[in-house]
């Protein structure tokens, strides 16, 4: 996967009217191929890809990984360091 800033505004393709979390939001669509890894997607948000569609609710986001998988977080979310030790 190509790496990437945190600004995914180059995978943006419009916006569309959502019903999110209980409210009408304007959520801005991706699309996943053009998405680089790094990339911090702001909900609310779709991501999009021939097979599938992911949905980023308000107050979260998602960031790409090395691989290109969306780990998704609510706001504020500060991962735990892990425990597993890296192969050499």
């Amino acid at each position: 996967m190509p790496k990437g800033g945190p600004d995914p505004k180059a995978a943006a393709v419009g916006k569309q009217a959502a019903f999110m979390d209980g409210k009408n939001v304007t959520a801005t669509v991706y699309d996943r191929a053009k998405l680089k890894a790094g990339n911090k997607v702001k909900g609310p948000a779709i991501v999009m890809e021939m097979d599938s569609t992911t949905v980023i609710l308000p107050k979260h986001h998602g960031v790409v990984d090395k691989v290109g998988c969306i780990l998704i977080y609510p706001d504020g979310y500060k991962a735990a360091k892990s425990n597993v030790k890296k192969r050499k």
